[in-house]
């Protein structure tokens, strides 16, 4: 059982089940590994790696958006233009 449970985390690139299996505090743990190093490790902050940036869609984007045909698109362009105009006056 406990094979699968390193090569689940190995795999996975996670070992916080591992840790825990074995009673390790990981903050304890680096905070040891710190003091012993007398340096500071490289670790990703918690709140990042917990949650996984996700790529926002086109789709979703777009579906707030009223829809407009090309020919609405050059009226609206062309409108923009002319109050622009008769501002400068």
């Amino acid at each position: 059982m406990m094979e699968f449970k390193v090569l689940k985390c190995l795999l996975e690139n996670d070992y916080d089940d591992l840790l825990k299996q074995f009673g390790i505090d990981k903050n304890k743990a680096a905070f040891e590994a710190e003091r012993y190093l007398g340096r500071k490790l490289n670790r990703p902050q918690e709140n990042q790696q917990q949650l996984p940036q996700k790529p926002i869609q086109n789709s979703v984007m777009q579906s707030n958006l009223p829809s407009m045909t090309a020919e609405g698109a050059a009226d609206f362009f062309s409108q923009l233009g002319q109050k622009d105009h008769s501002q400068e006056s």
